[in-house]
């Protein structure tokens, strides 16, 4: 991909998630959002590098101006509990870019799989230092309660773009 179509990906799905966060379900500590969709369509769609590009992207807007879930910004963010699932974004653009590029059903489902796990990852860890609470708390709110929802919007996430190749690619 040449420079000026990595930065119009790059900057697309930064702002792609930006709107998604303001599409969120009040959920106590983590809420539910649509952001996710685009972390990983950012992989799959652009590119692992294009993919981490914009969620960095996305988190530096974050220090600015209010464009995470709840219109928080800031340095005061790094206490929030959710804000694992914001540095897990990187993370699951790449993977979700890196193993979802081979174009193959299964593969883009694990590829979105193993990506949305690494935001439970991140969030559960950062959730329980962050609430100093313990893993077992943590883990039934920041995975238990979500991971239905979540690896649900993944795998539709993945067979939409799955849908997208065929159509578009000739996959």
């Amino acid at each position: 991909m040449d420079f000026k179509k990595f930065a119009i990906a790059s900057t697309l799905f930064a702002f792609l998630t930006t709107v998604a966060a303001q599409v969120y379900i009040p959920n106590g500590e983590v809420p539910i959002t649509l952001q996710s969709v685009f972390v990983l369509l950012a992989g799959l769609v652009a590119g692992a590098n294009a993919g981490i590009t914009s969620q960095l992207i996305y988190l530096l807007l974050g220090v600015f101006t209010p464009v995470y879930a709840g219109e928080t910004y800031g340095m005061d963010i790094l206490a929030d509990p959710s804000v694992g699932y914001l540095f897990g974004f990187p993370v699951a653009a790449f993977l979700a870019g890196f193993l979802g590029h081979k174009q193959n059903f299964w593969m883009i489902l694990v590829a979105v799989i193993l990506a949305q796990s690494s935001l439970y990852v991140s969030g559960v860890l950062v959730l329980m230092i962050n609430s100093e609470t313990t893993f077992a708390n943590a883990f039934q709110t920041g995975f238990v309660n979500l991971a239905i929802i979540g690896y649900g919007k993944a795998v539709a996430t993945g067979i939409l773009y799955f849908g997208y190749l065929k159509i578009y690619k000739k996959a």
